[in-house]
């Protein structure tokens, strides 16, 4: 991936994080419905091999928690993808020993 790429990338990634936190922060405009639609995007960006991606999500869900009463099999899910998570390629892409 070109270094343009890279930076249109973070881009799009700090875009999705400000506007997921600002949405849960004001807690009128998160609805049950919005509340479903990021814990489906979380699962996914948990996942992600792209390690901005994970960082996002990691700062979703912990504004998600501290604002809204997750269900006990919502939290069970997520945290079993957050056992799934690699930090290997996090350090790599930073040069982190």
């Amino acid at each position: 991936m070109g270094a343009a790429n890279r930076e249109q990338l973070r881009a799009v990634v700090a875009l999705y994080v400000t506007v997921s936190v600002g949405v849960v922060r004001r807690r009128q405009y998160c609805s049950e419905e919005v509340v479903s639609a990021l814990v489906h995007s979380l699962k996914t960006a948990l996942t992600s091999d792209c390690v901005d991606l994970k960082a996002a999500s990691y700062m979703i869900l912990c504004q998600l928690c501290v604002t809204v009463t997750l269900n006990t099999t919502v939290v069970n899910r997520l945290v079993s993808r957050l056992g799934k998570v690699s930090f290997a390629a996090a350090c790599y892409a930073y040069n982190v020993e």
